[in-house]
């Protein structure tokens, strides 16, 4: 594989509660976002505010239905104050794998998957299902643009995960990218609790 080269590093710092996953995300140790996971009565939901302002919702990420339906709902803004702009800014995030391995979605005609990865060149864990890489699958050969590690089950605990980033997305795609792997973080979170629980 061809070696990537970050441009820039958002750091998730844990700040949940029994109740939600929550994040402080920051970047050069300045805060620039902040991220909520909750489970509704319609299912989950993810998303991402200002860090100053948890009532202003940049993007979020919601079930399609009641319950734990197989694919989510990508949208940038607040989905329960505007169901005119989830419609026309929306794209369904789309579980390909029963294993949680592979989620795709689309933005501006081009499509975009988040992919579970071991790949250490990338600073993903040789062992663990909860690295993910982003990969643009409109260019030929896919173009890696990001990945997702999560600290959570090593030592390292501090940042609890991050992002590198190796292209300039573009702010909204960006945000759709962040709750896109954020809400991928929950289900898989959760689907690891059952598992122990059950």
């Amino acid at each position: 594989m061809a070696s990537h080269s970050s441009i820039k590093t958002y750091e998730f710092l844990n700040q949940s509660r029994i109740e939600s996953m929550q994040f402080k995300i920051t970047h050069n140790g300045q805060p620039i976002f902040r991220s909520e996971c909750n489970s509704t009565w319609k299912g989950p939901l993810t998303t991402i505010t200002l860090p100053e302002s948890t009532s202003t919702v940049l993007a979020a990420c919601t079930a399609q239905s009641w319950g734990w339906s197989k694919n989510m709902n990508l949208v940038l803004g607040d989905p329960k104050h505007n169901k005119a702009q989830e419609a026309a800014s929306g794209s369904e995030l789309k579980r390909e794998s029963l294993s949680e391995k592979r989620y795709t979605f689309a933005h501006d005609g081009r499509t975009f998957a988040w992919s579970r990865t071991h790949d250490k060149a990338l600073g993903a864990h040789r062992w663990g299902d909860r690295d993910f890489v982003l990969v643009d699958e409109s260019c030929s050969p896919p173009r890696v643009l990001a990945v997702w590690v999560n600290n959570m089950s090593s030592f390292k605990r501090n940042p609890e995960a991050v992002v590198e980033w190796f292209v300039e997305l573009g702010r909204e795609l960006e945000l759709l990218s962040l709750a896109a792997v954020l809400a991928i973080e929950d289900r898989v979170r959760a689907g690891s609790v059952a598992a122990i629980g059950g």
